[in-house]
């Protein structure tokens, strides 16, 4: 009866991954016939366009000059400040 039972789990446990892989095969197979077939988007529409580039920050060390991201508080090159990105560093003292 346990020989059974192990068999009948096992045949189980292969069903169901066949069953996910094979699903997942059939729909990948489908989704390659949709665009081969021209089911992917119409040709009369306009390209998609990469994102305008950011404008960067250059970082005034004269040894460093790395570019920084816009919103960078600190060069990611030599870690000093980034001039001008968001002004002076105000710190706030708790008043009790």
């Amino acid at each position: 009866m346990e020989v059974f039972t192990a068999i009948l789990v096992f045949l189980g446990v292969i069903v169901v991954a066949a069953l996910f892989c094979g699903g997942w095969v059939i729909v990948a197979i489908v989704r390659l016939l949709a665009r081969a077939l021209g089911g992917g988007r119409p040709s009369d529409a306009a390209p998609r366009l990469p994102p305008a580039p950011q404008q960067r920050i250059i970082c005034a060390h004269g040894n460093c000059r790395s570019d920084n991201a816009p919103v960078a508080r600190f060069c990611r090159r030599c870690g000093r400040p980034v001039a001008g990105a968001h002004g002076p560093v105000v710190r706030r003292v708790a008043m009790w």
